[in-house]
């Protein structure tokens, strides 16, 4: 999804990964591709605003139903493309 992630070494892949897969068990989230990039992401640190929603659901022992899980991948996603078109196209250009 992100290019940040193509420089990102095995082993400290592999700990985040671990991190994530052992976040979703503990949270009942299904593991597929979607869902695994947000916790994934949630485990890196990468993106606060994620890290921060997260934190409000676990706090308010909310469940992550199939709506909350796909509520978080297309915020995160829109997030994430926001912010490359952000990096690509100089303050001028912008809208």
């Amino acid at each position: 999804m992100d290019n940040e992630f193509d420089n990102v070494d095995f082993e400290y892949a592999t700990t985040i990964a671990d991190r994530a897969n052992r976040l979703m068990t503990a949270n009942a989230v299904p593991p597929t591709p979607n869902n695994f990039s947000v916790w994934f992401h949630y485990a890196m640190g990468a993106a606060p605003s994620l890290r921060k929603t997260i934190d409000i659901l676990l706090e308010n022992k909310r469940s992550f139903d199939s709506a909350i899980n796909r509520d978080l991948y297309v915020n995160m996603s829109t997030r994430s493309r926001r912010a490359r078109r952000l990096r690509i196209f100089p303050k001028s250009c912008r809208a």
